[in-house]
Parts: structure tokens; C-alpha cells; sequence
């Protein structure tokens, strides 16, 4: 069990898919998180997510302009933003709890496809935000921010 809290958080990806896209461990393939572990002792692990008690939001949020980590877009990665607009509330990150990134393979190459970040915001509601590399709908290339899940 301590094993698994060490590890990023059930819902990411990593390129050997041990998670599926829902969250959900993915039993058959996921051995090789956990050498020796039979598939039926896992069980027990999927039932204690420890991330149950969040809630699956995926909407777009709006960035606050001028409010990105100038610092990670240096790197040419994504700069959280400071503030965000999400359902017409501006919430402020008071914390950067972690960060992680998901690939994903494509013509027998591996992808990055989103860079996440779970935070504090000041009005104490933990969520995990997500930045996709690539916008999902040409229509609306600026929708690259999504708020994943929240917990209040």
C-alpha cells in the first residue's frame, strides 16, 4: 500500500498505461508497478482510491492573462497560471501540491500530451488542472486549460 501513495496520483498516465484513461487501475497490465502483487490483491487497492472523494469536473478553464510561471515556459513547458476563470469565479492558486506529465504513443512514437498540476487554491478547494500539448478541437485552439477534478 505504501507503494502506491508514493506513486503519482491513480488518474495519471505514464507511458506503460497502468491507469486506465477513467482512473481506474487497470489490473492486468499493472504488475509492473507492483512486482509480486497477484491481479487479486490489487482489488483492494482499486477500492482505496485516494482520490474517490474528488469530483469529475472536465471543463475548460480561463487563464487570467499576464498570471503564467514565466520560470516553466522557459523550459517550454506550460506556466501554470496564477488565476484562473472557471464557471465565472476567479480562483487564485495559493499552492503547487505536484506535477506530472502524460505521454501517449502514436505511429511508434511517444507523445507528451498533457502537463498536470494539482493545487491549492486560496478558497481551500484542491483541484487538478491539465494542460493539453495540442488543443482537442481545432475550432477553439485557445481550450487548452481544463479543470480535471475538484475536492472541497
Amino acid at each position: 500500500m505504501a507503494k502506491l501513495e508514493a506513486r503519482r496520483p491513480c488518474y495519471s498516465v505514464c507511458p506503460k498505461e497502468s491507469v486506465t484513461p477513467n482512473g481506474f487501475w487497470n489490473v492486468v497490465r499493472s504488475e509492473h508497478l507492483f512486482p509480486g502483487v497477484r491481479p487479486g490483491m490489487l482489488t483492494a487497492v482499486m477500492n482505496t482510491d485516494p482520490h474517490q472523494n474528488d469530483e469529475f469536473i472536465s471543463e475548460a478553464i480561463v487563464p487570467v492573462a499576464g498570471t503564467f510561471v514565466a520560470a516553466a515556459m522557459s523550459r517550454g513547458e506550460p506556466g501554470l497560471p496564477a488565476q484562473f476563470v472557471w464557471r465565472d469565479k476567479t480562483y487564485t492558486v495559493d499552492r503547487l501540491l505536484s506535477t506530472w506529465k502524460s505521454s501517449t504513443p502514436d505511429g511508434g512514437e511517444l507523445y507528451l500530451r498533457r502537463h498536470w498540476f494539482s493545487i491549492q487554491a486560496t478558497t481551500g478547494e484542491q483541484m487538478t488542472l491539465y494542460c493539453e500539448r495540442q488543443a482537442k478541437n481545432p475550432r477553439k485552439p485557445k481550450a487548452r486549460w481544463w479543470l480535471y477534478t475538484i475536492r472541497t
